[in-house]
């Protein structure tokens, strides 16, 4: 093949084109040598630092690059060795656009990194000719990398909320007063609550934390956390609403939710007092099932007041529409997407109004503006998600 008729096709800068070979109709070989003259290449010996090098032949290496239309293309890259004159050591020398960890260009795992967004890893497999594990691989690498350079601010009301996302437990923190994802992890283990609670010790930013009423969870986090616990009224009355349903017909078992529903509205401190000691004597027949609930009750003071949160209608929606939409149309692998898509979404700025440093006199400036990230808006992010949903439903 005539390679001048494909100059086009050089996919590296400081390359020469050798040879392009088709095997068949759906694989293309471009054969590449570094020039001589590429001053890209490194030259000094990576084990002493020594300039004295010299010439020790080459060395060919395949890698994988973007397909050209339905083609998957490989570059056989012939590189220069080296040795070194002051220790005796052999190595090869650096190329720009090549992957460290990968047998591959850097554009094409950044390719592969963005398609994950949109396609599943089987169909990704199947048209790349790639190992799934390989396609996770590079997507877990492109969102951790992405991850590092999303710094988000601290809220000052976080609600932990532990949907379960395609049949697992999911620990998410959410700013409830920009209905914003501050943080997710793939499971409600202590090291992963412990990972965010650092970071929101850390920032002292963060007034309290609103909890579901589950005393093992409740428990690993008042291990280590100062920040103030507060339980989250939302979870505590759907399940006292299923409970109710079971006893339509016992006036002993509707009074007794009637105080549990008031014990989490907004009482006065003397009322919250005589509803904390009632609601502690359930009555015979639903002793066991509101177990769960009294066993994280009992984890805080009785002086604690106010001790429950209630989250907005709106906040509520929106996250009851965010799990529906994974857990009823999207594969297993849409938690990771999600997760990838809300780090991309971190780059939403808002202005926050701070106070400028005292001046050597001892009066305070004027109020000035600093921009920050405050995280991925759930609105947002189940409008990603839906938007996703036939490409990822496929797998």
């Amino acid at each position: 093949m005539d390679k001048l008729s494909h100059h086009w096709l050089m996919p590296l800068p400081g390359m020469e084109l050798l040879h392009i070979e088709e095997a068949n109709q759906d694989e293309l070989t471009i054969g590449l040598e570094t020039s001589d003259t590429n001053s890209d290449t490194l030259s000094v010996c990576p084990r002493c630092t020594s300039a004295r090098v010299t010439g020790y032949g080459r060395l060919n290496i395949k890698i994988r690059d973007v397909n050209l239309g339905s083609r998957v293309v490989f570059l056989d890259i012939r590189r220069r060795r080296f040795r070194c004159q002051q220790c005796l050591s052999t190595f090869n020398e650096s190329i720009r656009h090549i992957s460290e960890r990968h047998r591959a260009t850097e554009r094409f795992i950044e390719h592969i990194g963005n398609l994950a967004l949109q396609m599943s890893f089987t169909a990704i497999s199947r048209q790349y000719r790639l190992d799934e594990k390989t396609i996770r691989n590079i997507f877990n690498e492109a969102q951790h990398h992405r991850k590092g350079k999303s710094p988000v601010i601290a809220p000052e009301i976080a609600l932990l909320w532990t949907p379960p996302l395609l049949k697992h437990a999911r620990s998410i923190w959410i700013n409830l007063a920009e209905l914003t994802l501050y943080e997710m992890q793939g499971n409600i283990k202590a090291a992963s609550l412990q990972e965010t609670l650092d970071k929101l010790i850390a920032a002292q930013h963060t007034k309290h934390i609103i909890v579901p009423p589950d005393p093992v969870l409740i428990k690993a986090i008042q291990k280590t956390a100062t920040i103030p616990l507060r339980l989250d009224s939302r979870v505590c009355l759907r399940q006292v609403s299923a409970i109710r349903e079971g006893f339509p017909d016992s006036k002993e078992v509707t009074t007794y939710l009637q105080h549990f529903s008031q014990l989490t509205g907004k009482p006065s401190a003397s009322e919250y007092q005589r509803l904390h000691t009632l609601v502690l004597q359930p009555p015979k027949p639903i002793k066991s099932k509101m177990k769960n609930i009294l066993s994280a009750l009992a984890l805080f003071p009785a002086t604690q007041y106010p001790l429950f949160e209630k989250i907005s209608e709106e906040c509520h929606l929106q996250l009851e529409t965010l799990a529906s939409a994974i857990n009823s149309q999207f594969a297993r692998r849409s938690y990771e997407v999600m997760h990838s898509v809300m780090i991309l979404d971190q780059h939403l700025h808002k202005f926050k109004r701070i106070q400028k440093n005292k001046t050597h006199t001892g009066t305070v400036n004027q109020f000035d503006y600093q921009k920050m990230d405050y995280g991925t808006q759930i609105k947002l992010l189940n409008a990603r998600l839906s938007a996703l949903n036939s490409p990822v439903s496929s797998s």
